[in-house]
């Protein structure tokens, strides 16, 4: 079994990568997203050691790890995430509702970059703010499947995935977070495809 873990705002690695990938992999594959965060996982290491400690345990002791599968479609005004899960996730009985969220973000307003780093700049970074919100609005289907949709802007990117929250354990005393990929609306890039030389560039 695989866990992946991926910060949404990394400065190296782009947070769709996966989607290049993901589907060659063999074996249990999941997937963690980690919001606002830089390539050193910061601020999300107390998410990140709960998941990764769950997920380790689950496969130490033979347990089943909570399966999660997603599939997403674009259309003319935005796109939706489906994401099916077994067990169901975490249900607050307060709040009456499953600890599943939506996050949405969205590039700044400059027409020509796909740019979801949290940090930009080299040799010396500044602050590149795309803030990832949290979203209630994932609604529940049935059959054990969710739904997060969102809406395209104009002139810019929008990112945004699903969340899901689960205690495991034979005690129920672990928390675990997995999530969906990132996906990205327009599903489109601002230049076109290359190769060798001509994919010469700079960090920027």
């Amino acid at each position: 079994p695989k866990l992946l873990i991926v910060a949404t705002g990394d400065e190296f690695f782009l947070c769709q990568d996966s989607h290049y990938w993901w589907d060659d992999m063999p074996g249990v594959m999941r997937l963690l997203m980690c919001p606002n965060a830089d390539h050193a996982l910061f601020p999300c290491w107390l998410r990140l050691a709960e998941t990764m400690m769950s997920f380790f345990f689950d496969v130490l002791e033979n347990e089943p790890i909570p399966e999660v599968t997603w599939e997403w479609e674009e259309n003319d005004i935005g796109g939706h995430i489906d994401m099916t899960t077994d067990p169901l996730p975490e249900y607050d009985e307060e709040e009456e509702a499953f600890q599943i969220r939506g996050l949405r973000a969205v590039t700044l307003n400059n027409h020509t970059r796909r740019d979801f780093r949290l940090l930009a700049g080299w040799p010396e970074p500044s602050l590149h703010p795309v803030w990832w919100e949290t979203e209630e609005t994932v609604e529940y289907l049935g059959d054990n499947v969710f739904r997060y949709e969102t809406e395209k802007v104009e002139d810019v990117w929008v990112g945004y995935f699903i969340e899901a929250e689960w205690m495991a354990g034979l005690l129920n005393d672990r928390r675990a977070f997995y999530t969906s990929q990132v996906h990205i609306i327009p599903d489109t890039f601002p230049a076109e495809p290359c190769e060798g030389l001509d994919c010469y560039g700079y960090l920027v």
